[in-house]
């Protein structure tokens, strides 16, 4: 398992590695997540009450009734509250979401495939990628150590060559 649970990703976080993978500005991977596939979830669901997202899984909606609900107020007095009824979300993870966060097949149609040696270009991609990752993956200690290392080394780097343009000014 390689992640912490108590790692939560920012906003920003996920638009800036968007951008890196996408190659592209991060004020553009925002805008458009905003403004468009965001957007398009939202109206699918309100107007279908699911969507399907392509490899990720399917969000659909699920209604609750109205009810009432009682609760003490701050002087000890109970209050009856109307909850008003609505749609909740529900996210359903598709095969192919599950097994790239596990970095190996680990559904029973996965298990299929490889028994009939019939795997997609997915299912390769997903064992190049667990590779690579193997190398990289988890934050270890060492890790982090050595990231904090590069991390002052370029820092030290970049001063010297701040001096030296300074020096020859």
């Amino acid at each position: 398992m390689p992640y912490n649970n108590s790692d939560k990703n920012t906003d920003k976080e996920l638009y800036t590695e968007v951008a890196r993978l996408l190659g592209v500005t991060v004020p553009t991977v925002r805008k458009y997540f905003i403004d468009g596939f965001y957007e398009a979830i939202v109206r699918f669901c309100y107007l279908k009450g699911k969507c399907t997202l392509p490899n990720l899984g399917t969000i659909s909606l699920v209604h609750e009734d109205e009810y009432y609900q009682t609760q003490k107020n701050e002087k000890g007095e109970e209050v009856i509250y109307r909850v008003a009824a609505r749609d909740k979300p529900v996210f359903h993870p598709h095969d192919t979401f599950i097994n790239d966060v596990n970095c190996l097949g680990v559904t029973k149609a996965y298990r299929k495939r490889a028994r009939k040696n019939q795997l997609s270009t997915m299912d390769y991609r997903r064992q190049q990628r667990a590779a690579e990752l193997g190398n990289y993956g988890s934050m270890t200690p060492e890790r982090i150590e050595q990231s904090k290392e590069n991390f002052k080394e370029l820092l030290k780097k970049k001063k010297e060559n701040q001096e030296k343009k300074e020096g020859e000014s």
